[in-house]
């Protein structure tokens, strides 16, 4: 079983039909900037001074949905409640016996505290009631649901700061902002409601994604009316590699274990093609291979696909990922040589074949490491556009870099503390620097493969032809110089981030002993950084300036006209405040 979540507009949903062939049968989607709320689909009789559905996304949805259903795909809509009250309407409207308060791990006010929808409450269980049964009625060609909540905008109420919710959270501690007994309450009620409007509607739940030890169990076992239960293997975040030391989070093993009692699908999401950590369709084949022999091991047999393939892009990964999903045995060694000749021509694909091996020892770096900067959470490293590109690597940046992992993740996973201590030290950085040299290694043999590949000669294998017909193997050797390239260039940038974060970090606490010696040396180094990182910048910029002028854009650079120029605009304000910054001293 194979699904994507696909953060796409509709305008390319019937090249989308193209996903059939690669052998996958759902789709999960929702609205990229939307909360992903039923209120943005339904209207609410119970609390009617809500603002409207968006019309726009209803229509989207019904059309979407009834598209995939032509073409014998699932399609399903991607949810998260409760959502927080204010942005659906005038919080002063809300009955007060609505209302609850949540302590969250990250975002609220300037204490963390933020004003939700109290599950515990008779009028808000009535209100999801009646939202459950317009949607399915509403939206029959929705296969399902995929819920997710706690965390971005849908949260529970914490039990010291709700009598409601402390009067039902006995066993969780007061403190948590995801106690699993109202999280339970929660899937049942919306689970079962559905049910009762539709029987064949599927209800997926991402429950054990936010729990450890023990309330991971009550969860599943409390919860009632979900017929599928997804997450990743290691109980945390999606990735694009299952490093070596990776065994499955004993949540991962629980919920496995829930499911085959309950004789229901125990599915494993996973990102073998785009992830925002990495640039769009960056191959990485050897991982894709790896990544399925493992969950093979595993006894993994349904996995969502996170974001999934561009079909435009005939992406190397997903021509990988559909060979590899009912075969993970045979040899990548035997399959991808082969499959680089047929894409590239023979003496182009042995140069891209050489990239792929550069490309998987780059992320082999982290494989004693089970969390690393390929996770969708760790954005701050990103080799990808995704998530925009790093910021100017001005004295703020310290701050920001060590509080993200030391604050912000830890409190949301706060099992982790230690592991997620290690991307903030020096070892780190060193690991992120030989991932640079291979990802650079690998950027060099693709151009090599780019002037090698016929520009008369198609591709051996294509799923989507775009305006100007089968791409030709120079073009498409193009597309997957462009990904790596791109890939690379982030990847100095971001190794010079983590030299100035340890660099200002240093600085910080000579000062703080007193010590200014080093402190004079150390502002020499960094502002000697700051001069070789705006040359980084410079061949960034002309590296996209390159890109700007390839048509068709999107099929030979793997981004848009539209987000080329918004990069160049992007880091050439970087430049001029890093030049800026020169200047001050």
């Amino acid at each position: 079983m194979w699904a994507s979540i696909v953060r796409r507009p509709f305008s390319r949903v019937r090249q989308k039909c193209k996903i059939k062939v690669l052998g996958i049968n759902q789709w999960a989607s929702f609205e990229e900037g939307t909360t992903c709320s039923l209120s943005t689909l339904v209207s609410s009789d119970i609390f009617p001074f809500q603002a409207p559905p968006r019309a726009d996304l209803q229509n989207k949805v019904r059309a979407i949905s009834a598209f995939c259903s032509k073409y014998g795909i699932d399609y399903y809509h991607f949810l998260q409640e409760p959502g927080i009250p204010r942005l659906f309407g005038d919080l002063e409207k809300y009955p007060a016996d609505a209302l609850g308060t949540v302590k969250r791990p990250h975002g609220g006010d300037m204490d963390g505290l933020d004003r939700t929808l109290c599950i515990s409450s008779p009028i808000v269980q009535e209100h999801y009631r009646n939202m459950t049964r317009k949607f399915v009625r509403e939206y029959p060609d929705v296969k399902g649901i995929w819920f997710y909540n706690l965390d971005g905008r849908g949260w529970l109420c914490t039990p010291e700061l709700c009598e409601r919710c402390k009067k039902i959270c006995a066993d969780s501690p007061a403190n948590k902002y995801n106690p699993w007994e109202t999280q339970a309450l929660l899937i049942s009620l919306l689970a079962e409601t559905a049910h009762e409007v539709r029987a064949d509607f599927d209800f997926r739940s991402f429950a054990a994604v936010h729990h450890k030890g023990g309330a991971v169990e009550k969860l599943l076992r409390s919860s009632s009316g979900y017929n599928s239960l997804t997450g990743n293997w290691n109980g945390s975040d999606h990735d694009i590699m299952v490093p070596d030391v990776a065994e499955p989070a004993p949540e991962f093993v629980v919920a496995q274990k829930v499911c085959a009692e309950r004789l229901i699908p125990m599915v494993a999401y996973f990102s073998f093609n785009n992830l925002e950590q990495v640039s769009r369709s960056l191959p990485f084949p050897f991982h894709v291979c790896d990544a399925l022999n493992k969950f093979k091991g595993w006894g993994i047999t349904c996995i969502n696909e996170v974001v999934g393939p561009i079909p435009e892009h005939n992406s190397i990964n997903a021509l990988v990922m559909r060979e590899f999903q009912s075969n993970p045995d045979q040899s990548p060694e035997v399959f991808l040589p082969a499959l680089a000749g047929r894409q590239f021509g023979e003496k182009a694909g042995e140069w891209m074949f050489k990239a792929w091996r550069e490309i998987e020892k780059s992320f082999d770096v982290w494989n004693d490491m089970p969390d690393t900067p390929l996770s969708g959470s760790h954005f701050v490293l990103s080799v990808g556009t995704m998530d925009g590109i790093p910021m100017p690597i001005l004295p703020d940046i310290a701050k920001r870099y060590n509080d993200f992992f030391l604050i912000t993740l830890t409190n949301v996973e706060p099992n982790k503390a230690d592991l997620l201590r290690k991307f903030t030290e020096k070892p780190f950085v060193d690991k992120m620097i030989l991932m640079k040299a291979h990802l650079s290694q690998a950027a060099e043999h693709a151009e090599k493969a780019v002037a090698a590949a016929s520009g008369k000669e198609f591709i051996g294998i294509c799923y989507y032809e775009g305006a100007s017909g089968r791409p030709t193997q120079k073009e498409y050797a193009e597309l997957n110089y462009a990904s790596i390239a791109i890939a690379d260039a982030l990847c100095r940038q971001r190794c010079n981030m983590l030299r100035a974060v340890h660099l200002l970090t240093e600085m910080e606490n000579a000062r703080a002993a007193g010590d200014d010696k080093p402190v004079k040396a150390k502002e020499k180094l960094y502002r000697e950084l700051i001069r070789a990182d705006i040359v980084v910048q410079e061949d960034f910029y002309r590296l996209l300036t390159s890109f700007s002028a390839m048509r068709p854009c999107y099929t030979r650079t793997s981004m848009t006209e539209r987000e080329i120029a918004d990069l160049l605009m992007t880091t050439k304000a970087k430049i001029d405040k890093l030049e800026e910054f020169l200047k001050t001293k």
